[in-house]
């Protein structure tokens, strides 16, 4: 797998300028940031972009790693946060460089963070959108006259 990424677009993540760091510095610096890459991975930078090459070698259970990809993406579309963190996490134990794993990763928690904070805020009225509460806590539907299909924390 290759991925070019502009310089200017990882000086935006990281928040540094590379402009004045030597080709060596920048790749080293991502080395340090990007450590689950596997060891074999190639990077290097030219014109002001990366190239980051992950040989497929590298990751040793491709075909495991996309299936459970495909059954922690499903576990996430029904609610199941908890339950798809835990797979996409083992799918980055399998391939390191799984960006759609990762992405999938970083989703997972932020759902979970935002429903905690949800059921746990004093100032939220117990009233929630039905959709970011399926699967999670106690709730009672409102009645059906009520337009805009929303549940009320019992």
């Amino acid at each position: 797998m290759i991925i070019f990424v502009p310089l200017q677009d990882i000086s935006g993540m990281e928040g540094r300028d590379f402009k004045n760091d030597t080709d060596a510095e920048v790749i080293a610096r991502l080395r340090q940031v990007y450590d689950f890459l596997p060891k074999e991975t190639n990077i290097s930078v030219e014109d002001g972009i990366v190239r980051i090459d992950i040989p497929e070698s590298a990751i040793a259970n491709k075909e495991d790693a996309v299936r459970l990809l495909d059954k922690g993406s499903e576990r996430a579309k029904r609610g199941e946060y908890q339950k798809a963190v835990g797979i996409f996490s083992r799918v980055l134990e399998l391939d390191p460089s799984n960006i759609e794993a990762r992405r999938n990763l970083g989703m997972a928690f932020m759902e979970l963070a935002w429903i905690s904070t949800v059921l746990n805020s004093p100032n939220a009225g117990g009233w929630f959108p039905s959709s970011a509460l399926r699967g999670h806590g106690q709730r009672q539907v409102v009645p059906p006259g009520d337009a805009d299909g929303r549940v009320q924390q019992s």
